[in-house]
């Protein structure tokens, strides 16, 4: 749909007859599409060459050509902007809140303090849509993303810096070389990172478990398991040990009774002397003891037959490096695809495995009980060094 002629002589009367004309005629959308917007401009910048307060609020400007104009708290609102060119444009404290700019151009432009985000207006979300958008080597400094859907859109070599990207959409979107130190609610989704710079805390999810169980850390995490499993593999072992010598020493009573029973029947014993040493031998208990029972080697893992409060450690400690150890042994693989190929996992995905996003569920439990862990580190730590031995004077 070509532009309107009307439409654009009144923008040829200046920003402020234009901007008069919008608020006398609110419904209308007008049509600009293909127009060389910069050029019709050019006559009415200030003395710092700046357009200052013009509303393009629900216009059609698809196509049209914004190249190096500088423009000053201007509105783009509900505009749309199919492959509109703003190529090395300034555009301070711009306003694109649900505008429709799928394939535009924004290469080599300053983009300050501007808001891309998606508005929610009575009852219903109205989506800024970048689709596909160019926004390779531009300055979008401290911009507002917010549920911007930016799927395979490019921010290569771009400065996105403090930006705020909290529920955006970015599924093939390219940040290579693109500095996001600052950016806040990213959430990356099958993106294009390489050479991308990070800050060295951040907060989006892919980071936090690519810098907390991956790299230097996995070394530690994986000690760490290590330290947890040994002493309950030992402890296993060893009461396996102790339950075969106990089944053993069971049998072996029972085969003495027996040959003893046999040697009185035949007249090798008294039957007195026979019958005092098959009741001891009948006594006699696998764990040395007057009294046994019969224990699950499990409940000794768990303390069990301790005081409640040493069941729920030994369940949280169970579960928090149950999730440790879940995390150590997905994010490796993971973090080695997107270091060959350049693109993030996806958040969800087909194939649970193959995303990333459902780890965050372990890696929140094992937040939530390192409390837990680090408090039974202590008391460990305090038994074992409180711990009596006796020696005799120069020992040590």
């Amino acid at each position: 749909m070509s532009a309107c002629p009307q439409h654009i002589e009144v923008l040829k009367t200046g920003v402020q007859k234009w901007n008069a004309w919008r608020d006398e005629n609110p419904s209308l959308w007008p049509n600009l599409n293909g127009v060389d917007v910069a050029e019709l401009l050019k006559p009415f910048q200030d003395q710092d060459g700046a357009i200052e307060g013009i509303n393009f609020d629900r216009t059609h400007l698809q196509g049209a050509v914004f190249r190096k104009t500088k423009l000053h708290n201007a509105r783009f609102n509900e505009a749309f902007l199919r492959h509109a060119d703003f190529s090395g444009a300034e555009i301070y404290h711009g306003q694109f809140e649900g505008v429709k700019a799928e394939a535009a151009t924004f290469v080599g432009a300053q983009l300050e303090t501007c808001d891309f985000n998606s508005p929610f207006v009575e009852g219903k979300r109205i989506y800024a849509s970048f689709v596909c958008a160019n926004f390779t080597g531009a300055n979008v400094l401290a911009a507002n993303f917010t549920w911007a859907v930016l799927k395979s859109a490019v921010f290569s070599h771009a400065n996105l810096s403090d930006s705020v990207m909290t529920n955006a959409a970015v599924e093939q979107t390219d940040f290579s070389d693109a500095n996001l130190r600052g950016t806040k609610g990213l959430r990356l989704d099958d993106t294009y990172v390489a050479r991308a710079r990070f800050s060295a805390d951040a907060k989006d999810p892919w980071s936090v478990l690519r810098r907390e169980y991956t790299g230097p850390k996995f070394a530690f995490h994986l000690l760490l398991l290590i330290m947890f499993l040994l002493p309950k593999v030992f402890t296993i072992v060893r009461w396996q040990i102790v339950s075969g010598m106990q089944q053993n020493a069971i049998l072996a009573a029972q085969q003495v009774s027996k040959s003893m029973s046999d040697m009185s029947s035949k007249g090798g014993l008294p039957p007195d002397v026979s019958a005092g040493i098959v009741t001891r031998i009948a006594e006699f208990k696998p764990c040395f003891a007057r009294e046994c029972e019969r224990v699950p080697i499990w409940t000794l893992l768990l303390e069990t037959r301790r005081p409640p409060a040493y069941l729920i450690l030994g369940l949280a400690l169970l579960v928090y490096n149950a999730a440790r150890g879940l995390l150590t042994w997905r994010m490796g693989p993971l973090r080695e695809e997107e270091e060959r190929s350049g693109y993030t996992p996806p958040y969800k995905g087909p194939r649970l495995l193959d995303s990333y996003g459902w780890l965050m569920w372990p890696h929140r439990i094992m937040r939530g009980l390192l409390v837990v862990a680090l408090s039974a580190l202590a008391w460990h730590l305090y038994d074992a060094l409180t711990a009596v031995v006796w020696l005799s004077p120069g020992t040590a």
